[in-house]
């Protein structure tokens, strides 16, 4: 590795302990630290809404050079092939914060996980590896979500460009013709009532498409229902983050309140569609 050249009266000032060359790896620039580094590690290991908005992070890194290691829970393994990209490994994490999948500098990154509620503010500079604790980042609220991009030291901005799926075309037309048996020519609203703690009822605008379980499809197979929708109508969940990647920006769309007391955090800040913020769903303003 080689140094950076050192003030000509570094030798004379350095304590005895202080050797020369961990003064000039402790000085070294950001930029040349980044450049030295092998990968970086990001600690987002749940919450489908987080790990799409958090996609600008992984790829700003690998384009630096970076490996990066994305340690996910079990419960969103089926995004892997979706998310899959040169440069990039999503291994398994147990809910109980073991590695299941191991990886170079595990021991490490479990270290620094586990000092996660520490809420490193910036990103945690080794030798070899940089770590980024996007998930937490804060406990305030107005900076839930830009304090991913806060402490990974990067803007949020255009973050909905950076969000590339594989997708499967196939499923989501088999989704859209076949199983709800929509058509091209024929507007909807498309209604989702659910996060993940509980439901808000929604009443039907017209044509309407009710988001559900269904067996064999999951949520990224509804991107074509959200880009050929009309209208759209969603609690606070994910699916907002996934309507800004997909759904056109002409379309109406309204965002319901999911918390009490309400608030939206800070997702104005990161959302670029033109939503219509409802505490209730009475506040819906067709």
């Amino acid at each position: 590795m080689k140094s950076l050249p050192l003030n000509a009266n570094a030798k004379k000032v350095l304590p005895k302990h202080v050797g020369v060359k961990n003064f000039a790896i402790n000085n070294y620039q950001k930029n040349s630290i980044k450049a030295s580094m092998k990968t970086c590690f990001i600690y987002q290991p749940s919450g489908l809404g987080d790990i799409i908005f958090t996609q600008k992070i992984a790829r700003h890194y690998k384009e630096q050079g970076y490996k990066v290691v994305w340690p996910l829970y079990p419960y969103v393994a089926w995004i892997r092939p979706y998310l899959q990209q040169d440069g990039v490994e999503f291994p398994l994490l147990g809910y109980d914060r073991k590695i299941m999948e191991p990886f170079d500098h595990s021991d490490q990154f479990y270290y620094l996980m586990g000092s996660t509620y520490a809420l490193f503010r910036k990103p945690v500079v080794a030798l070899d590896f940089i770590y980024i604790s996007c998930g937490p980042s804060t406990l305030l609220d107005d900076e839930m979500m830009t304090g991913k991009y806060a402490v990974a030291d990067i803007d949020h901005d255009n973050w909905q460009s950076y969000v590339q799926l594989n997708r499967d075309l196939e499923k989501e037309n088999r989704l859209f013709y076949d199983v709800l048996g929509l058509r091209d020519d024929v507007p909807y609203t498309f209604i989702n009532e659910h996060c993940s703690s509980h439901r808000i009822d929604v009443d039907a605008i017209g044509p309407s498409v009710y988001m559900s379980n269904i067996p064999g499809y999951n949520l990224f197979d509804w991107i074509t229902v959200i880009e050929k929708c009309s209208r759209m109508i969603t609690v606070d969940t994910s699916l907002p983050h996934l309507a800004e990647v997909y759904l056109p920006k002409h379309v109406p769309c309204h965002l319901l309140n999911r918390y009490t007391p309400a608030s939206f955090v800070d997702l104005p800040k990161i959302f670029n569609l033109n939503w219509q913020y409802c505490i209730t769903a009475a506040d819906i303003k067709i």
